[in-house]
């Protein structure tokens, strides 16, 4: 039981209802950690129920409890692996990992995610990092590996990312478990890498777990309206066949029921698949 700025450097924790809490007390910090950093540090739980492996807690307003996870910390065994807790409770998680929790980081009453960069974030049954709808600010969620986490919630897409929160979270640079990324039933329903709900930024992704800057090519491809086509006359030279815009670096494939008929590149404008003669759905 410290006071003020601690740090924690290599070795484990193991067991415990929280592996490493800061809090505040009392407006004077009695007993308390307002500030902590864990550094290359093993934190295992022991599958108690409602345990925390790091905990940042802010019970007094206006007195700040902050905790950085950075440097290969493994965090894993706990209902939630990181948690932060109350309006001035921040935590920083940075290449670490946070696997095989309930949870594996979450975010709560006026909590905040300070920064979330380079983690190995999986295997978190209910969920990779969830933000509650009265959470605290968002720090943009980046260069982590955010894989088969959820998949109590949702046994077929699992959950990488929940945002209750009405403002929108970035979340771009992230390997989602699969080159078509994170799954979202309304803009990436073809995306079978981890999901994720509305709220979330997601372009661009990486397409393959390397995570080099040149496969950093990953984004939802937006949907737009056939156009042309209705009844022909036998002296027509044909019908048009279009597409209403599209997108640079896409490639659009028209189709003749399942038979596909000619491949267009995508310009940012609307493309043209010339005239076509032949009856059917296209």
């Amino acid at each position: 039981n410290c006071q003020g700025n601690v740090s924690i450097n290599g070795g484990a924790i193991n067991g415990g209802q929280i592996g490493v809490y800061a809090t505040t007390t009392d407006a004077y910090g009695t007993g308390s950690v307002q500030n902590a950093s864990v550094n290359h540090v093993t934190i295992t739980g022991s599958a108690a129920t409602g345990d925390v492996g790091v905990k940042a807690y802010s019970e007094v307003s206006g007195l700040a409890s902050s905790l950085t996870v950075t440097n290969n910390c493994s965090i894993t065994g706990y209902d939630n692996g990181i948690l932060a807790d109350g309006a001035d409770a921040s935590v920083s998680v940075n290449t670490s990992s946070v696997t095989t929790n309930g949870i594996g980081i979450h975010v709560q009453n006026g909590g905040k995610l300070a920064s979330c960069t380079g983690n190995t974030i999986t295997n978190n049954p209910l969920g990779g990092i969830i933000i509650e709808s009265n959470a605290g600010s968002i720090s943009a969620i980046q260069q982590n590996v955010i894989t088969g986490n959820g998949k109590t919630a949702d046994a077929v897409h699992g959950l990488g990312i929940s945002n209750q929160n009405p403002l929108s979270v970035v979340a771009s640079n992230n390997w989602w478990g699969d080159k078509t990324g994170p799954y979202r039933s309304s803009d990436n329903s073809c995306g079978i890498g981890n999901a994720v709900t509305e709220h979330v930024s997601l372009c661009p992704w990486y397409i393959n777990s390397a995570m080099q800057s040149g496969d950093l090519l990953g984004c939802v491809i937006s949907q737009f309206a056939l156009t042309g086509g209705g009844p022909r006359c036998s002296s027509d030279p044909g019908l048009s066949v279009g597409l209403s815009s599209s997108e640079s670096g896409v490639d659009y494939t028209l189709y003749l029921g399942s038979s596909p008929v000619s491949t267009l590149s995508g310009t940012g404008a609307a493309l043209d698949f010339s005239l076509h003669t032949d009856a059917g759905t296209y």
